[in-house]
Formats: structure tokens, C-alpha cells, sequence
């Protein structure tokens, strides 16, 4: 990985689901809390990756939130709509 002065370094990485199969394995119940806390935190972060992808193509579209959004749904995507 490339290290902020330039120098290539060694690092051990995983992706989300190697983390996830990581904690799965672990047995104890003292795990449970923070296996729930991280899946929380993973579906935080993908939920605002998603928002930030749907607002970035409603600007690209030039087109208001509100004339995207289904009938019926107003409630459910009032996120989308600064």
C-alpha cells in the first residue's frame, strides 16, 4: 500500500466480507454486542454510500428530487431532499 511518503508498505487488509466471516467465527458471547454494534456501522455506511450515489445522479440529471421520487413514497425518501 502506498504510504503517505511515497513508500510502498506492507499491510494486511480485508474487504467487508472477510471482516464479517472474521467475527462470525468468533464463539464467545461477550462478541455478540460488537458483532451487532459493526453490522450496524457497515449498514450505516453503505446506506450513506447510496444516498450520496442517488443525490450525485439527481444533480447529473439536473432534475429536482422531488419529480424522481414514486407516488407514494414521499414519506419513505424525504432523505433525498435537502
Amino acid at each position: 500500500m502506498l504510504a503517505s511518503d511515497g513508500k510502498m508498505r506492507l499491510t494486511d487488509v480485508a474487504d467487508i466480507e472477510q471482516v464479517l466471516r472474521l467475527i462470525q467465527s468468533i464463539p464467545s458471547k461477550k462478541a455478540e454486542p460488537f458483532k451487532l454494534w459493526f453490522i450496524g456501522l457497515i449498514f450505516m455506511i453503505v446506506s450513506i454510500m447510496f444516498i450520496t450515489c442517488i443525490r450525485k445522479i439527481i444533480v447529473q440529471t439536473n432534475t429536482s428530487p422531488a419529480s424522481r421520487i414514486p407516488a407514494g413514497f414521499a414519506n419513505e425518501a424525504s432523505f433525498l431532499i435537502d
